[in-house]
């Protein structure tokens, strides 16, 4: 908000402040590629993880709750998103922090088939005995779609896929999110320190007169704080 009103009020910044011979880039780097700060962008994905989670989910709802604590799972990932969160790596396989759990495939996929969601709070359960078991039980294999089956406390198999992850997964074009996940994940993410009027805010932005209306929202929690 500092910047935008600082650009309003006419303020010049530096012209190559990443790129520059001062900028950004050099600054951690003796060869610095700017080129690479957009390449792919708008077609490739990161996030690699999403599509197990998704696939999850749908492969939950079919079982109507929790599978069988003896069920078999098989996630298949492509070999891109085995290099990152994937493969062989122990910290993959079997994550001992929050960050090793963001980049682990097997991991985001169980705590979903298990809990049914995957939040801030998902990453308390690194150690669970139920969690890592299902890691010990999940035979990830490298395919070009990234999709998740699970066998059913009937003995059938549950098979779920999500296609191209960039594309499909939740949140993206074409599967936009209900309002709804978006506060839950709002919520969850600021454990409701901030007032209920503030995502009502966000929710209504378009209409909202002013800005200033919100900033005073968001500080209002923060002053209620102090000692």
């Amino acid at each position: 908000m500092l910047a935008a009103t600082f650009a309003a009020s006419g303020v010049r910044g530096a012209a190559d402040a990443i790129e520059g011979e001062l900028g950004l880039l050099h600054g951690y780097s003796h060869e610095p590629r700017a080129e690479a700060l957009t390449a792919g962008l708008g077609s490739d994905s990161r996030r690699l993880t999403h599509g197990g989670v998704d696939a999850a989910l749908v492969a939950r709802r079919e079982l109507r709750g929790a599978p069988n604590p003896g069920a078999r799972v098989r996630l298949a990932i492509s070999p891109a998103a085995a290099m990152l969160v994937g493969g062989d790596d122990p910290r993959k396989r079997a994550p001992q922090n929050s960050v090793d759990g963001q980049f682990s495939a097997v991991f985001q996929t169980a705590v979903a088939l298990l809990d049914g969601r995957v939040d801030w709070n998902s990453y308390q359960r690194i150690a669970d005995t139920d969690v890592l078991a299902t890691h010990r039980r999940d035979r990830a294999r490298h395919r070009r779609l990234a999709a998740g089956s699970r066998r059913g406390c009937d003995g059938r198999r549950r098979r779920a896929r999500s296609n191209r992850p960039h594309r499909s997964t939740s949140g993206e074009p074409g599967t936009s999110l209900s309002w709804q996940p978006v506060r839950t994940k709002y919520e969850g993410l600021t454990d409701h320190r901030l007032p209920d009027r503030v995502a009502d805010a966000i929710a209504g932005l378009a209409s909202v007169p002013s800005v200033r209306t919100l900033l005073r929202d968001l500080r209002t929690p923060l002053i209620q704080e102090q000692p």
